[in-house]
């Protein structure tokens, strides 16, 4: 199985919030002092100083109208899509080329400078519930959550040497193949948002990992938290490991553009009379989907 930090958690109830603790702690420092994988952190603060009336100019491309908004309102914005922001600026600090970059699914990834710059040279993978079946992605949200934790509770304000001081953990980490970098104010033209629009999947259905395993529940409200409760949820999450699949909760209202409209076969798992009913119209509606059974 791959856990995310959240599966974690869950496994520690007595002295949840001490063995909790050890386990980042203890699972971070391996990982960190591995000789043969390098580690780059990113962080972001917008210095209010170095822009006019302390607002960002957001949008506007192709001439188009602008938009000044807060600091507090981009950081929300440049959120939805930030794995995309360190991405980019991976690329542009190495000038890597073809690499293929792995990001958790986005939810709200908006046109930018880094985007275009990113997806003209390298390869972008978009794995939806990524963390819980990627090991990769797992551990860095295991890593990332650790940082999180510390800088929390000791740290403040941020910045490079004190994110090194948690990560380095009073020497017993070595820093040789980890780096801090920082995203803000020089970057602001190609992260910010160039377009008033979320890109939908009919943007990024090349940049999606495929197959995706899409789970029907039905309309009921709550499902899906009693679902991921549930053995069978554990049965689905090896099953997309075993075919490095993604997983979707199935939305009729959002993802009619995205089910079967791939080369590549989709899966369809209906968990309810409704959901039979959802893939029964799909599949004659001609979409590149099977159904599929957890063992």
């Amino acid at each position: 199985m791959v856990y995310k930090s959240y599966d974690i958690a869950k496994l520690f109830k007595k002295d949840f919030e001490r063995k909790y603790k050890s386990f980042l702690i203890g699972f971070s420092r391996n990982v960190l002092n591995l000789d043969s994988v390098k580690f780059t952190f990113f962080f972001t603060e917008i210095n209010v100083k170095h822009i006019e009336d302390g607002k960002i100019n957001i949008f506007g491309k192709y001439g188009g109208p602008t938009i000044e908004v807060g600091v507090e309102k981009f950081m929300n914005l440049i959120s939805g899509y930030y794995e995309v922001i360190c991405a980019w600026k991976i690329h542009q600090i190495t000038s890597i080329r073809n690499a293929i970059f792995m990001v958790d699914g986005i939810d709200a990834l908006y046109p930018s400078k880094a985007w275009d710059e990113l997806i003209r040279s390298n390869h972008v993978k978009i794995h939806y519930k990524g963390d819980q079946i990627n090991p990769l992605l797992s551990t860095s949200d295991i890593l990332i959550k650790f940082l999180e934790q510390f800088l929390k509770e000791r740290y403040s304000p941020l910045n490079e040497s004190r994110i090194e001081k948690v990560l380095s953990y009073d020497g017993k980490v070595n820093m040789d193949n980890i780096f801090i970098k920082y995203i803000g104010n020089p970057d602001l033209d190609h992260i910010k948002p160039s377009e008033n629009y979320r890109m939908d999947f009919n943007d990024i259905q090349d940049y999606i990992q495929r197959p995706i395993i899409f789970v029907g529940l039905g309309d009921l409200k709550g499902q899906k938290q009693i679902f991921e409760e549930l053995p069978v949820y554990e049965k689905l999450l090896k099953t997309a490991i075993g075919l490095n699949a993604s997983v979707r909760f199935f939305d009729p209202s959002i993802d009619a553009k995205l089910i079967g409209k791939y080369k590549e076969l989709d899966y369809f798992i209906p968990m309810s009379p409704r959901a039979e009913e959802y893939y029964e119209l799909i599949k004659r509606t001609g979409c590149n989907v099977e159904r599929l059974e957890l063992e």
